[in-house]
């Protein structure tokens, strides 16, 4: 049998966060150790740019494809219902749109209504970097605010100064698109798309992160999280998280220097539900759409 070619449907850019293009790139990974061929189907100027250095075998280059990802963040229906009458298996990872696939993935673990044969929630899903699990957990004493590609609402630059009186020593990271600091921010260390922030992560006490790839990121390494959330979405998801003891605490206004027994009882709490595994474990999914009778 020939290796199963995956088409992979992403965007992500300014306004719309990186966390798809970042995540879509950790699964292709394990769907070829896996033995598949990945093609991308990037739906931006931004997002075919995130995506230029990822290998495009030559033979996947016209072939139709076996299984159509679809890890957007918004709805696709007519996507889905095209690959669907043309035979294709579909999955989609945490669905907006109301066509139904063959496989749904939410790593959210509230069971919320999706438009799939087969759903699937949880942590244990969760899409971790491979830099991200080489890195050797520590403690180098920085507190890591890290709030997105952008940064909406400069909710970031508010915790630093929050964080930064309490004299935590604050690193702050600036993502590609946000907006620039036109004043210093006394007693932050502000880094702009730093290429060591596995290693930031990995180093810090506890970070401070929205609900997204970053917190799941963190809570691989053993990180405590606060989450300042930037959407309702996000919001939901923190609250959930909250309620399991999973991070720190929720929001700008209950940002507080945590003492060393919650940081070490939240980050252990993640750790346990994020192994870094989750990207195995949805590469074995999708191929396993195969073996469905039509």
């Amino acid at each position: 049998m020939s290796a199963p070619l995956v088409e992979i449907a992403v965007d992500g850019g300014a306004g719309l966060g990186f966390g798809h293009l970042s995540r879509s790139q950790t699964l292709a990974s394990a769907l070829r150790d896996a033995g598949a061929i990945v093609r991308f189907d990037p739906r931006s100027d931004a997002a075919r740019s995130a995506l230029s250095a990822q290998p495009q075998a030559a033979e996947a280059a016209r072939a139709p494809a076996d299984i159509l990802v679809v890890d957007l963040p918004y709805g696709d229906d007519a996507m889905i219902l095209v690959a669907r009458a043309a035979g294709r298996r579909v999955a989609v990872l945490d669905p907006v749109g109301e066509a139904q696939a063959d496989l749904a993935i939410r790593t959210d673990p509230r069971p919320i209504p999706m438009a799939a044969k087969r759903c699937e929630y949880g942590l244990a899903y969760a899409l971790i970097r491979r830099e991200i699990l080489e890195q050797a957990p520590r403690d180098e004493g920085h507190v890591l605010i890290c709030v997105g590609g952008s940064d909406l609402g400069d909710l970031g630059v508010e915790a630093a100064r929050k964080l930064a009186v309490t004299c935590e020593r604050v690193i702050l990271v600036r993502g590609p698109m946000a907006s620039p600091l036109h004043k210093a921010l006394a007693g932050v260390d502000v880094r702009v798309s730093p290429p060591d922030l596995p290693a930031l992560m990995a180093g810090c006490r506890y970070a401070v992160t929205n609900a997204g790839t970053t917190a799941l990121e963190c809570m691989a390494l053993g990180k405590a999280v606060h989450v300042l959330a930037q959407t309702e979405a996000e919001r939901a998801t923190a609250e959930h998280f909250l309620s399991e003891g999973l991070i720190l605490g929720l929001g700008l206004e209950t940002l507080a220097r945590p003492d060393a027994h919650a940081v070490a009882r939240a980050g252990a709490a993640g750790r346990a539900r994020v192994d870094g595994r989750g990207a195995a474990r949805v590469a074995g999914l999708i191929l396993g759409l195969l073996e469905l009778t039509p």
